[in-house]
């Protein structure tokens, strides 16, 4: 007698054994892409994107306590992560924990992605409940699991119970942890403790820069299990990752990048359409035979790909890797045109910002900027060929001073300028008081080069607003001290103070300052100054030349203590929240770097004076400048540097 004959098909069901499938598997039986969801809505199909079966594979692997998945945009990472989801509601349930950078997108993607892909899936949506508020966009609760969100800005959506699953998507989007709580990522998998070896962590994000964390998490794994993508040339069968460099485009390779690369930003940007459009070829470059591989055999050549550790090896599941961290750039995906990424490059190649979405959007690497360093041999050499100090070219039009005032004393530096922004060193020095600053720079005069008879004055001093006390009294403001000292010459003496958040380079405003001795309140302009713009703006200037003679000079004489103070400072990349930028920042505390800033005043000044609009062809020096400190209306709106200081800020 049999008696399972009598038994409900339920009840038969419920006793069957799981199938043994790998997820790729899995997803290829029963998977159903949602219209809306994918831009090629239907059955799943691994051979779609090859790549993804050993990720997929590695989050059903039960040796497998770590996956990490460093990608960029459009390859497939995040819905192979989804595959991996419905696998674990169908063959191995358990609770799971996604992750994502705030609470919108987080409902968002359980609205638009996870709970689609249960009702298109006929074999996931045999498990939802008959109650029609398990399906909430917080909390999806299924007949054999529940998928809870949580994101990075709230710890309390990330600590409330165990999951054995839980996936962190775009983890170096997430903002910075406060400090009172550990990151979001480890918050996220304290939950998975009482799972011990059978929990399951995934790490899915664009990298950012190399202190973000999918980056830290891919090079924190184990050569052994750190794998990329190679695949076969089609040509000689060698195997080899695709790499930018690599790729090549119009005439070939040139020796800084794959191709020509106009140096005009216009001629660059119709360039980049013309490659986009396929009216120049593009082409990637066998490593080992030269030949050109074009996008068509693409993909043949990833249905033969094979993923490769740190150590050479061809991976295999089972090695006993708790860690398995892949790395896939768009260079392989099936959705983007190589012509798409040399355009990206081409379109990228003067701006900083595009430069880095570049890097991690397209080519999956994190955006590494050269340091920014000035050498003090660069002053050195500068000084071994440059001019007497304290003469004056007969190019020059205006003499600028600029003074960093600090408790007590002040640092001054004063430099010629002419057309085109050409500027040389004048002099430089320390004083001990503001009086002393007027007697050693505005009463000052100075030769003038190939003519004994002329002198040549200062036209305007720029200083620092100061924001200390001072030393021998500290109820007498040093900025107070400094206003006042403007009041002395108004037409020759500027205020400035540094911001690193200014919308132009230059944003003069009228302020009523009120003394905190009590005194009378007065009207004084106040030039807010970009410090950060301007001190990218010295550091092109140091290693620029016009018609073959340098930008920025310097002069006889300069010593150490100039060449330490030029050098204090370097530019380096920081991540502040999901965002990175450059910024500048003292090689070591404590560092004198008032020469370095007076320099970068000396920029801002040159701005100011509408040196820009200097015309070469008058050989007059002294040119009466722009009455600066009289009204706020004196920069003008729209210079064209101000124009392009904008214009980044939008990119």
């Amino acid at each position: 007698m049999n008696i399972t004959s009598d038994w409900l098909d339920a009840e038969r069901k419920a006793w069957q054994p799981p199938e043994h499938l790998t997820v790729s598997e899995w997803a290829d039986r029963y998977r159903v892409l949602a219209v809306g969801a994918s831009s090629e809505p239907g059955p799943w199909r691994t051979d779609r994107t090859p790549y993804l079966r050993a990720m997929m594979d590695a989050m059903g692997d039960d040796e497998v306590q770590e996956v990490v998945i460093m990608k960029t945009p459009q390859v497939g990472g995040s819905e192979g992560a989804r595959n991996g989801v419905g696998f674990w509601i169908d063959q191995d349930p358990a609770p799971c924990l996604i992750v994502f950078a705030t609470e919108p997108t987080a409902k968002e993607n359980l609205a638009e992605r996870i709970i689609p892909m249960i009702n298109e899936t006929p074999r996931l949506r045999q498990y939802i409940t008959d109650n029609t508020r398990d399906l909430k966009i917080s909390t999806i609760t299924l007949r054999s699991m529940q998928i809870y969100a949580g994101w990075a800005g709230a710890p309390a959506s990330l600590a409330t119970r165990p999951c054995r699953y839980v996936i962190c998507d775009e983890v170096d989007k997430y903002p910075p942890f406060s400090g009172r709580e550990a990151d979001p990522v480890s918050l996220a998998e304290a939950r998975q403790r009482t799972y011990g070896h059978r929990r399951k962590l995934i790490l899915i994000s664009t990298p950012t820069t190399k202190l973000g964390l999918i980056y830290q998490a891919f090079e924190g794994t184990a050569p052994a299990g750190r794998l990329v993508f190679q695949l076969p040339c089609p040509h000689c069968q060698r195997y080899q990752q695709l790499r930018w460099q690599r790729l090549r485009w119009g005439t070939g390779a040139t020796p800084t990048a794959g191709g020509p690369v106009p140096d005009d930003e216009a001629t660059r940007t119709a360039y980049a359409t013309e490659v986009e459009n396929h009216q120049v070829p593009v082409w990637y470059a066998c490593e080992g035979c030269e030949a050109m591989i074009q996008i068509p055999e693409r993909h043949e050549m990833l249905l033969a790909g094979r993923w490769v550790n740190g150590l050479g090896e061809v991976y295999k599941r089972g090695t006993g890797q708790r860690r398995i961290a892949f790395h896939i750039s768009s260079l392989y995906s099936p959705w983007v045109d190589w012509a798409q990424i040399v355009g990206k490059f081409l379109r990228s190649r003067s701006n900083h910002a595009l430069m880095m979405d570049f890097m991690n959007a397209w080519l999956g690497e994190p955006f590494e900027e050269e340091l920014n360093k000035v050498e003090a041999s660069l002053f050195e050499e500068k000084a071994n060929k440059g001019h007497p100090r304290g003469v004056v070219p007969s190019w020059a039009r205006y003499v600028v001073a600029s003074a960093d005032v600090g408790a007590r004393d002040a640092w001054y530096v004063i430099r010629a300028w002419g057309p085109n922004y050409r500027s040389r060193l004048l002099d430089w020095g320390h004083v001990h008081s503001l009086d002393e600053l007027q007697r050693t720079v505005l009463n000052t005069t100075f030769q003038v080069e190939g003519d004994l008879r002329r002198a040549a004055s200062v036209d305007l001093l720029v200083v620092d607003s100061g924001g200390t006390f001072d030393v021998l009294d500290e109820h007498a403001s040093r900025t107070d001290a400094v206003y006042k000292f403007s009041l002395r010459d108004p037409r020759r003496i500027a205020v400035l103070k540094g911001t690193i958040k200014g919308e132009r380079p230059v944003t003069p405003r009228r302020v009523t300052y009120r003394p905190p001795n009590g005194d009378s309140p007065y009207d004084v302009i106040l030039n807010l100054v970009n410090v950060h713009y301007y001190k990218d703006v010295l550091s092109e200037r140091l290693r620029a030349t016009l018609n073959g003679e340098e930008l920025w000079q310097a002069c006889q004489g300069i010593d150490d203590v100039y060449c330490m103070h030029m050098t204090a400072e370097h530019r380096v990349l920081e991540r502040e929240g999901r965002k990175a930028k450059m910024v500048w920042r003292p090689l070591s505390k404590g560092l004198p770097n008032h020469l370095w800033d007076c320099e970068v005043y000396q920029c801002a000044a040159a701005d100011m004076i509408r040196v820009d609009l200097v015309p070469a062809d008058v050989p007059t020096l002294g040119i009466s400048p722009t009455k600066i400190g009289r009204t706020p209306t004196t920069l003008p709106s729209s210079t064209p540097r101000e124009r392009s200081f904008i214009a980044r800020k939008e990119r």
